[in-house]
């Protein structure tokens, strides 16, 4: 991993955050300073996640629009039972593709259950 170059940046604060802020530092042992970049990282993080879910939902539509490609609810019922009943992942996606054809065009992705891609 390249390493990254960092740059100071002033964040004004009144004293009861500072305050707040140092006693649950010291609470975690830790420093104000990580706390505020977990902070931020975390909110950035949040935040470009909202920001990507209506453009996905538009991608999807889209993608419907030009490919007529869909899973009725009976199926979708279907999957999410195998789901519920432990099916592996990779047999889930090959359900997935049978139904609907291809993954193309879908802005879904399945991850497992830990959050790493299956």
């Amino acid at each position: 991993m390249p390493a990254t170059t960092t740059h100071p940046v002033a964040v004004k604060l009144d004293v009861s955050m500072r305050e707040r802020m140092k006693r649950l530092a010291d609470a975690k042992k830790s420093t104000p300073h990580w706390l505020m970049r977990e902070a931020i990282e975390q909110y950035v993080d949040r935040e470009e996640k909202h920001e990507a879910f209506p453009q996905d939902g538009l991608r999807a539509w889209e993608a419907y629009q030009a490919t007529g490609l869909h899973i009725t609810h009976a199926e979708a019922d279907a999957w999410l039972e195998q789901l519920e009943a432990g099916m592996t992942w990779g047999r889930l996606i090959a359900t997935f593709n049978l139904v609907s054809g291809s993954t193309a065009g879908c802005s879904a992705t399945l991850s497992s259950p830990d959050g790493k891609e299956p």
